[in-house]
This record gives structure tokens, C-alpha cells and sequence, in this order.
């Protein structure tokens, strides 16, 4: 009944073009996804875990902090081998976050031996189901369910997932016309020192959102300093890239964003001040609804002015 009440939700009228757009754009990262899960002999299904997480939003983080694809937390994208640093976000990373998931989706089955319980943990957290089954002495999902001992985003969690499984292997049986976006096709191009991704970007005939969208996890102006680095390219531009960057003397002329923390007692006019930059450029980099609202610790993009060093 659960499932049922949430395929109703997602196909009333208020709903249904989200829904839609979200399997249109599940198709993207549909081949790299379900190849991983095969590889690694798991249910193909799971690929619709992701409409349960973020709706295929590459970049979609949390109100708790999770983000990418698979919504991973810090602590737990580092225990599964993914870089969360100034430089980089590897939980933006679609095949990395990919295969990070993969090994915790199986790590899961094999602790509770049992997939409904293993998604549940994907939600809460494995060490939180673990005492819910302890206390309850339970080794089963419906009876935690029905004993009201889950919290409630959990207990609807696994029907929620069913239903975006149902939903995205037959849309057209439930009124839903999604139109399939086609994976962005690139290759892999290895630079040996940091390097702007506006000139990247001019080296490989593209601009620079182009370049932003092929490589979500960086997280600054350019590649991770100190190191050599892949970085995603157009297709067919491997050549031209390199023939490029050949004739480029600063590969890194500077920041075009820098990272701040917020600090106890700043506020927008007291950072803008100190980057030598405007609250309205602030503001906008940001997307701040709320200039106002500024939290201690928050990290805010900046672009300095010309006068900062």
C-alpha cells in the first residue's frame, strides 16, 4: 500500500514533469551505472536507488551535507575511496561515486543478508539499523516497519525505492512520457601540472561550463595543485587539446574563485571588503537567497577583484 500511495504521488499532475524530467535525465548515467552493478554481480534494479537519492541531479547536496549522484556523506565517500578535499569532490564524480556505492551497496548485503534491510542501511546508516534490529530483535524490515521502531524517512525508504523501480522500468504504463537524455560522450586527457579550466577549456575548442559539467568534483578555478591529473575533454579533441596547452605559457595564471569559510562575526560586506570583490558578486556565485543568513562554517565561492592578492 505504501508504494502504491507514492506512485500516486509521483504521477499526479503537480508531480509528473519532475518525475519525468528525472528519468529522462537516469538515462545519461543508465549504461556506466547498470554495467557497474553487473560487474559486481548486483541487482540492476538498484541503478533506480539514484531517483530515490537525488533524481539524477549531479550536483545535489543535502540539507545534511550528502551530495552527487548517490548522496554520500564525507566520512562515508572516504571510507569508500573517494577524494573530499579544498581541490576536490569526488562524490560529484558520477563513475567514481558510482563505483564507491557499489562496494557499499555490497558491503550491506553481506552484513544483513537481506536487500530490504541493506537499502534501510543505505538511508540510515548501518550502524543505526544495526540497533533497531538490536533492540527490537528483529532481522526483518517489515517488522521493524510495522513495530514503528525506524525512523520515518527510513520506513519509507525501501517503498519509495519500489516505486521508482516500477516507475522507471514502465513509465508508459503509468501515463509517464520521459525524454531520454543521451550520455555526454569524452575522453580523459592527463595534464601534469595544475591547470586553469578556462584555458583548458580555449585548448580544447569548448567553454568554460562545458569544461565544469565534464568534471564536477573540482571544486576551485582549476585541476588539484602539486599533482598530475585526468581531466575530462570533449571527444575527439584529445589532439587539439594538447596542441593547445602546447602554445599556452601560464597554464595557471590565477583564481577566479577562492573557497572562505565563514568566520564568527562576518558578514557579506566584511568578506566582499577583504577579497576586494562586491556582496552583489557574492550573492550571485552563490545562489544566496538569504544574504542575511550566513552560517558559521558555511563555504562560500568568492571572485576576488583584481586588487586582491
Amino acid at each position: 500500500e505504501t508504494v502504491k500511495r507514492f506512485i500516486a504521488l509521483y504521477t499526479k499532475d503537480n508531480r509528473r514533469r519532475a518525475v519525468e524530467e528525472a528519468l529522462g535525465r537516469a538515462e545519461r548515467y543508465r549504461p556506466m551505472m547498470t554495467a557497474a552493478l553487473r560487474r559486481a554481480k548486483l541487482p540492476e534494479e538498484l541503478f533506480w536507488l539514484v531517483m530515490t537519492e537525488s533524481e539524477y541531479k549531479m550536483k545535489a547536496v543535502s540539507g545534511a551535507g550528502a551530495a552527487g549522484l548517490w548522496q554520500f556523506m564525507p566520512a562515508t565517500g572516504r571510507k569508500y575511496g573517494l577524494e573530499v578535499s579544498y581541490w576536490v569532490d569526488e562524490r560529484m564524480d558520477p563513475e567514481k561515486a558510482t563505483g564507491a556505492a557499489v562496494k557499499y551497496l555490497k558491503d550491506l548485503k553481506e552484513w544483513f543478508g537481506d536487500w530490504h534491510l541493506a537499502l534501510a542501511g543505505y538511508n540510515r546508516g548501518e550502524g543505526g539499523v544495526g540497533r533497531d534490529m538490536q533492540f527490537t530483535r528483529s532481522t526483518d524490515f517489515g517488522t521493524l516497519s510495522e513495530r514503528g521502531i525506524l525512523p520515518g524517512e527510513t520506513q519509507n525508504y525501501v517503498p519509495k525505492f519500489m516505486a521508482c523501480v516500477l516507475l522507471g522500468e514502465h513509465p508508459e504504463r503509468y501515463g509517464l512520457k520521459p525524454a531520454a537524455e543521451a550520455p555526454e560522450a569524452f575522453e580523459v586527457a592527463l595534464v601534469e601540472r595544475d591547470l586553469d579550466l578556462e584555458v583548458a577549456a580555449k585548448a580544447a575548442g569548448t567553454n568554460l561550463e562545458t569544461m565544469k559539467r565534464l568534471n564536477p568534483e573540482l571544486r576551485a578555478w582549476c585541476t588539484p595543485k602539486g599533482r598530475s591529473y585526468n581531466l575530462r575533454i570533449p571527444a575527439g579533441s584529445k589532439d587539439a587539446f594538447f596542441a593547445g596547452l602546447s602554445k599556452v605559457a601560464e597554464w595557471n595564471p590565477g583564481p577566479k574563485v577562492v573557497m572562505h569559510k565563514v568566520q564568527k562575526g562576518e558578514f557579506l560586506g566584511k568578506i566582499a571588503k577583504k577579497y576586494r570583490t562586491t556582496v552583489r558578486a557574492i550573492i550571485t556565485h552563490n545562489e544566496l537567497r538569504n544574504p542575511k543568513s550566513l552560517r558559521v562554517g558555511q563555504v562560500l565561492r568568492i571572485p576576488p577583484g583584481k586588487a586582491f592578492k
